[in-house]
């Protein structure tokens, strides 16, 4: 995952329109994530909601769908959601989905072992099941990284 990386010639004006720009694009992305499984969005709680762009944002999104809320996860990564109660808070949100992934990725590796391919071919499952390890060891590397979350979150730089 990359950091986000900004030219020293941008001001901080320009910088902030950047971050405002991706944050909008992930918001247009994960409202059609929700909608492509079948879960209509109310609202983003924006205290809940973590982000450090263009790397990784962690969005919760309040639902109409059955009464449930969602922890979404998006940008430089596969996008995925979760219901809220798996986590209290955006950190707790990106170990759930580092963990959920790591298991995927074994699953996808062990069906391969026994003969079973559950994406379009052998090739295209072994692929996914490691740049989904990788990305899960990416998003938990983040969670855990004290100098980026202090005590309040997520430091964009």
């Amino acid at each position: 995952m990359t950091q986000n990386v900004q030219p020293e010639s941008l001001s901080a004006e320009e910088k902030q329109e950047q971050i405002k720009r991706w944050q909008q694009e992930e918001h247009v992305k994960i409202q059609k994530y929700c909608h492509s499984q079948g879960i209509q969005a109310k609202s983003l709680d924006q205290k809940q909601c973590q982000c450090l762009p263009p790397a990784v944002g962690v969005w919760y999104v309040n639902s109409v769908t059955k009464g449930e809320d969602y922890w979404i996860i998006s940008g430089e990564l596969p996008t995925d959601l979760a219901p809220a109660k798996v986590a209290n808070n955006a950190r707790e949100a990106m170990r759930y989905f580092s963990m959920n992934w790591q298991l995927k990725a074994a699953n996808l590796e062990d069906a391969l072992a026994e003969g079973k391919v559950q994406l379009a071919d052998r090739e295209t499952q072994q692929k996914f099941a490691q740049e989904l390890t990788v990305k899960a060891e990416a998003v938990y590397k983040l969670a855990t990284d004290e100098k980026l979350w202090g005590s309040t979150g997520l430091k964009i730089s």
